[in-house]
């Protein structure tokens, strides 16, 4: 096996590995609570809606702004 083989080999197992934590560490997380799970999924999932949306009105040529938060605003405490 070439050494570019070797290395390729050892990266994929060691994202493999990383991937298998992160897993882990998401089912921690949640831990029987498939339902707050579920709420977190659609929420990303409606994130990414939002930004695959506002991507294609880039690509159209569409004008678009991003609007910051006001002076009042602050972070949702978890």
């Amino acid at each position: 096996m070439r050494a570019y083989d070797r290395l390729a080999e050892r990266r994929a197992e060691e994202r493999e590995r990383q991937q298998e934590r992160q897993r882990d560490q998401v089912l921690a997380e949640f831990g029987d609570d498939s339902w707050r799970m579920a709420d977190e999924i659609l929420r990303l999932r409606h994130g990414l809606a939002q930004l695959a949306e506002a991507i294609d009105w880039m690509k159209k040529g569409a004008p678009f702004g991003m609007i910051r938060p006001g002076p009042y605003w602050k972070p949702k405490s978890e």
